[in-house]
């Protein structure tokens, strides 16, 4: 991510896209307006955690996504940053005792 406004690069943008194509089956139909224009969003997004009758703020367990809009209605989805090779997964560190 750029380090002035973590906003994706191109290079992650990219690598989102590869992911995209190599599962795609047909073309991604707006589920609302029937469309095949999408447009990537330059920034991650995080849900907020929901756990014991609230939400959770602050730190913590965060999941990113890569979020896709409809150009024409606005419907999104949003894949796993992690899985899509956007963000790389954390590595778990040994524990010796």
């Amino acid at each position: 991510m750029s380090d002035l406004d973590l906003a994706l690069t191109e290079e992650e943008k990219g690598r989102f896209v590869t992911f995209f194509k190599a599962n795609q089956k047909d073309d991604l139909l707006c589920p609302l307006c029937k469309e095949t224009n999408w447009l990537i969003a330059d920034h991650l997004v995080v849900p907020q955690i929901f756990a014991n009758g609230g939400t959770q703020l602050g730190s913590g367990v965060a999941y990113p996504y890569v979020q896709i809009s409809c150009k024409n209605c606005g419907h999104t989805f949003f894949f796993s940053a992690v899985k899509s090779g956007v963000v790389m997964p954390a590595i778990e560190e040994e524990n010796d005792g």
